[in-house]
């Protein structure tokens, strides 16, 4: 008999139990297994367990599909497979992540290095102000004070340049 007349029937209610065993019928259970039988070009019906009541009004509950037994090895088969190729997509996704993330960290490292060479090493601790960055102002006879509005006219330049 063919599974096409398991359309006419919503899944595994008692009153298709019966009809079930007749027709040598399975339930898988297993997720998105309605795709697999759907991209196998494999007749199947979405199993109804039982219903659901919510604010008054009851729902069907589905939990996988019903295929005929002739069918099952060939969907538990491609059902494994394509878990092997989620889990491998899934594996290479998160390695390409990680290295992402990887290259932003050393990126960042980078960074902040040639920043701290360039802004804070070329400078005296003592010539440092305490809130901001300065960079080395070369004129000796220049006093403290005009280093610093150098450093403030360098960083404010700076910050505008960038916009």
């Amino acid at each position: 008999m063919c599974c096409k007349c398991l359309y006419q029937h919503y899944g595994l209610d008692p009153a298709c139990q019966a009809l079930e065993h007749s027709l040598r019928t399975v339930h898988l259970r297993f997720p998105k297994a309605f795709s697999i039988a759907k991209r196998l070009e494999i007749d199947y019906a979405p199993a109804m367990v039982g219903f659901e009541f919510k604010n008054g009004r009851s729902y069907p509950v589905f939990d996988g599909i019903v295929v005929c037994a002739e069918f099952k090895d060939v969907l538990l088969e491609a059902y494994a497979e394509e878990e092997e190729r989620r889990q491998a997509e899934e594996k290479k996704r998160d390695e390409t992540q990680a290295l992402g993330r990887w290259y932003q960290l050393l990126s960042s490292i980078v960074t902040r290095q040639r920043l701290n060479n360039r802004y804070i090493n070329n400078t005296l601790s003592s010539e440092m102000p305490t809130g901001g960055l300065c960079i080395n102002y070369d004129e000796s006879s220049a006093s403290l004070s005009d280093r610093y509005e150098h450093n403030y006219m360098r960083i404010r330049f700076l910050v505008f340049d960038l916009n």
